[in-house]
């Protein structure tokens, strides 16, 4: 891949809204050339604020934005010279999309023979060769989103900032042009900062996530990283279905277990340097239980709910000290096996427990 996009740094950015109203507090990011980096959170997290600062639209309180060394805070948006896609995508209604993707060369006095080589190179890119003499009106939601990065990319710019781009399409094209996306972003090699709250889009899309929580960043890696290694308890569930448990560490080496407060054990056999007459929050996800013999940790429990999704099962059940283990196996028909009141035998392996970093209290 050419990587075409600089270095994108935030080093102690801070917004605040009407002075007392703190949206993004303290937050450093490096994103790397040609990086698809994407902020993930729940709204009022301050991942827009962030971009919004980055372009220009909403000020800093205190920190720097800068690309490849250049400090970008106090300029206006039209003098960064960044590209930006909206959710909304913003195109011109009475433009055609020729005339919507060659706006941006036109506004910097490219030649119209150089924009019409650009804008053909942008269609063919985004596949949309033919499109040029239409107006948005005519295009479909996917198209429109089309038509809007190959705006915002034509002009070559340093980074790309997507609010939610594709937050108003239905899940069946949203899946389809996430792939779309990638590819684009991955020839162009331009680097990339992408907000949204879907978990999903952001595992598929991005080569770094930063997980936000009130206006700071509470994790940042890959998205493996995150799903396999969450470091606290809303990253765990926050990314993905998890189950949680809450106890002290007791016992040793094969014979450690986590004591819940309703008097529960769980095996903690394989997890080194368990702390001492502390509480612990442990994490493990769903897909990763297993039911019947053979793994190493194991609880006895009995089925409570069963739910068929398709190609997945969906299985709740409870140990008869309280302590719930939510269950996701691939459907291979054994639904029918499978009832509630059912005694079953809960079964993990080591490395797929996680000792969460922040216990609750």
């Amino acid at each position: 891949m050419l990587i075409n996009g600089a270095r994108l740094q935030l080093q102690d950015l801070s917004i605040v809204y009407d002075g007392q109203i703190t949206a993004v507090d303290s937050v450093s990011l490096d994103v790397e050339p040609g990086e698809f980096l994407t902020l993930l959170g729940p709204s009022g997290s301050g991942k827009t604020s962030i971009l919004m600062t980055v372009a220009g639209f909403v000020p800093a309180a205190s920190g720097r934005v800068l690309v490849d060394g250049d400090d970008l805070l106090g300029r206006p948006p039209n003098e960064r010279n960044l590209g930006m896609v909206f959710q909304d995508y913003a195109l011109f209604p009475h433009m055609s999309v020729a005339e919507n993707i060659g706006f941006p060369l036109k506004m910097r006095n490219w030649s119209k023979a150089d924009i019409k080589q650009a804008v053909d190179g942008a269609l063919e890119m985004v596949r949309l060769t033919g499109y040029e003499n239409r107006r948005p009106t005519q295009l479909s939601g996917g198209e429109q989103q089309r038509v809007a990065l190959a705006r915002s990319t034509v002009f070559d710019p340093p980074v790309l900032l997507m609010d939610e781009p594709l937050g108003a399409l239905d899940r069946q094209l949203r899946e389809h042009l996430q792939t779309e996306l990638k590819r684009v972003q991955s020839r162009t090699g331009i680097t990339t900062l992408y907000v949204t709250h879907d978990q999903q889009e952001a595992m598929t899309l991005s080569d770094r996530i930063a997980v936000m929580r009130d206006g700071r960043i509470e994790q940042i890696g890959t998205p493996a990283e995150l799903y396999d290694r969450p470091a606290t308890r809303f990253v765990a569930s926050f990314v993905g279905e998890t189950n949680l448990f809450r106890g002290r560490p007791t016992g040793s080496g094969s014979g450690a277990m986590l004591e819940t407060g309703n008097g529960g054990q769980i095996p903690l056999d394989g997890i080194a340097d368990l702390p001492r007459d502390e509480m612990i929050e442990i994490s493990i996800r769903p897909e990763r239980l297993t039911i019947g013999g053979g793994a190493r940790c194991t609880v006895e429990a009995t089925i409570v709910e069963v739910g068929f999704a398709g190609e997945m099962i969906r299985v709740t059940a409870q140990t008869s000290s309280g302590d719930q283990f939510r269950i996701k196996q691939q459907n291979r028909g054994q639904a029918g096996q499978l009832s509630a009141g059912t005694s079953i035998q809960i079964g993990w392996n080591p490395e797929d427990l996680v000792v969460l970093e922040q216990p609750v209290d």
